[in-house]
């Protein structure tokens, strides 16, 4: 079996818990390429992503949930701590890229963050989403002509090995802060 080199670097990321809940939620996972475990996981089908809810919760805060609702309303009820530790957790599967980059916002129905060729890419499709937004509140309102960098946008990454959020603008700039 040849290994594909990024993913099996990257493997340090992994915590054993998300190595064992991945394998719970779905085995075949390690054997598939790298390019189809990062769409696995910017686009989790739901069933497994209640299978991974409830493993993780149970092991790494010991919360035992029977069903994919009780694990939406244990999910909710994380505080902060939980919940950075748990994006920390999860981010090697649901980032792309070396440096496991997640944007932190909606995309539209079967969108995912592969579908955009570059940040900007990104930045200009979510701008007209938001101007849409905007006009449908207010339909008297002038729309804006994009410019990039109107709208920041909240990420996760690693940056030299080390859990970051951070906000990038349309150019694709990082505004880097510490987690």
């Amino acid at each position: 079996m040849a290994y594909d080199a990024p993913i099996q670097s990257q493997l340090s990321r992994w915590r054993p818990a998300l190595r064992r809940a991945v394998m719970h939620a779905r085995p075949e996972f390690f054997s598939w390429s790298s390019e189809t475990q990062e769409r696995y996981g910017v686009a989790i089908p739901k069933d497994d992503g209640a299978r991974l809810e409830q493993a993780l919760l149970a092991e790494v805060f010991g919360r035992k949930v029977r069903s994919a609702r009780e694990a939406a309303r244990a999910m909710e009820r994380l505080s902060v701590e939980e919940q950075n530790l748990w994006n920390e957790l999860i981010l090697p599967l649901v980032g792309v890229g070396e440096d496991s980059f997640f944007l932190n916002e909606s995309l539209g129905d079967d969108e995912t963050v592969l579908d955009f060729t570059s940040l900007r890419d990104f930045d200009e499709s979510d701008y007209r989403f938001q101007e849409d937004a905007r006009a449908k509140e207010d339909p008297v309102r002038v729309r804006r002509p994009y410019r990039g960098s109107l709208y920041l946008t909240w990420a996760r990454l690693f940056v030299d090995e080390r859990f970051t959020c951070d906000s990038v603008d349309g150019r694709g700039l990082p505004r880097l802060r510490d987690s």
